[in-house]
């Protein structure tokens, strides 16, 4: 029978596994921050929306690799900081899909996938800039529609 010294190890390495460490490195941080919030195509946002549009597909799931090669190319960061974003888009696919069938900016789709957003924060270790709602409707600072 295990002693209570091998049971504390083994609960210990859970609780490590569970806290994995921040993904994203501060060159990560700067080039993140560089692209800025908003839904415009450029955005940090809208970049990481056109990774995701080619990152699934109905009978395939969400691919990981696709949307880290993707996003890594197109922002500069590494792929272990990608993947925090990716999970959010997984997310967002397996639990918004008819909330962002109109727009992944909508009102609606941003009020589904910004249920991820703290597990984003987490994993990343900043708080990402954030998208806006572009759905028609008057949004403070959101003029690079």
């Amino acid at each position: 029978e295990p002693s209570v010294c091998d049971k504390q190890a083994a609960s210990s390495a859970v609780l490590v596994q569970l806290a994995a460490p921040q993904q994203c490195t501060a060159e990560d941080r700067v080039a993140i921050q560089r692209q800025g919030p908003g839904s415009a195509a450029d955005s940090f946002p809208g970049l990481t929306a056109e990774c995701g549009k080619s990152s699934w597909s109905v009978f395939g799931g969400w691919k990981h690799d696709k949307f880290n090669a993707c996003l890594t190319r197109k922002v500069g960061i590494s792929s272990g900081c990608s993947q925090c974003f990716s999970r959010a888009g997984e997310y967002s696919f397996k639990n918004c899909k008819a909330a962002c069938l109109r727009s992944w900016c909508s009102e609606k789709c941003l009020s589904c996938s910004e249920n991820f957003f703290p597990q984003v924060t987490e994993c990343a270790g900043f708080e990402a800039p954030e998208p806006s709602v572009c759905d028609g409707k008057a949004v403070p600072g959101a003029g690079r529609n």
